[in-house]
C-alpha cells in the first residue's frame, strides 16, 4: 500500500470519527464563524449606547424653581420634562437616564448669588445611560460657568478671572474603538 494511499484512508477514518462527534464539528466549524458576528454586533450595540449626538431628555423635580437652567438646557436640544414621583425606582430600572432635583431653595440661593443647590440622580451601573447622564452633568457644568461669567461682568470684573486654566479636552477615539474598551474593562 502506498504511503498516499494510508494517509487517504487515516484521514477517511478521521473524518468519519469527527462527523459522529457533532460538538466537535460545531467547535471546529461553527463557533469560528459566529465568534466574529457576534463580537460585531457587541460592537454596535455599545457604540448606540455612547452616541454623543443622540437627542436626550432630562426629568426634573423643581422646574419652576430654576426656569433660566430648563430654558438653557433646551437650548442646547435637551428635552425637560417633569419627574415622575418613583423616578428613584425608574433610574434604577433604566426607564429614566437622568433626574435633576432643584428644591425649593434653588431660586432663592441663584437671585442672591449664593450657589445653588441642585441633585443629580443617575445610576452610574448602567453603561446604557452613561453618555447620556455625562452630557447632562457637562451642561450643568457649562451653565454654571456661563452664569458665573455673567455674574462677573455685571460687577464690572472680567469672566476671565474665573478661569484661570481652559483646559481642552481632545478624543481621538471612534466610537468603535470606545466599544473596544468597554468590552476589555
Amino acid at each position: 500500500m502506498s504511503e498516499v494511499r494510508r494517509a487517504f484512508v487515516v484521514a477517511r477514518k478521521e473524518l468519519r470519527d469527527h462527523a459522529r462527534d457533532l460538538r466537535s464539528v460545531l467547535s471546529a466549524l461553527l463557533f469560528p464563524l459566529l465568534g466574529p458576528v457576534s463580537l460585531a454586533l457587541m460592537f454596535q450595540v455599545i457604540t448606540s449606547w455612547t452616541a454623543k449626538d443622540a437627542a436626550i431628555q432630562v426629568a426634573m423635580i423643581g422646574r419652576a424653581n430654576a426656569p433660566a437652567l430648563v430654558a438653557f438646557f433646551e437650548r442646547q436640544g435637551v428635552a425637560v420634562k417633569d419627574a415622575p414621583p418613583d423616578y428613584e425606582e425608574r433610574v434604577k430600572k433604566g426607564t429614566l437616564d437622568i433626574v435633576l432635583i432643584a428644591g425649593d431653595d434653588f431660586g432663592a440661593a441663584f437671585t442672591e448669588g449664593r450657589p445653588a443647590p441642585i441633585s443629580v440622580v443617575t445610576d452610574s451601573s448602567r453603561t446604557q445611560s452613561h453618555a447620556r447622564a455625562l452630557r447632562a452633568r457637562r451642561l450643568l457644568d457649562a451653565y454654571g460657568a456661563t452664569t458665573g461669567a455673567m455674574r462677573l461682568l455685571a460687577r464690572g470684573g472680567s469672566p476671565e478671572l474665573a478661569a484661570p486654566i481652559a483646559g481642552q479636552d481632545v478624543d481621538l477615539a471612534t466610537p468603535e474603538k470606545m466599544a473596544a474598551t468597554i468590552l476589555a474593562s
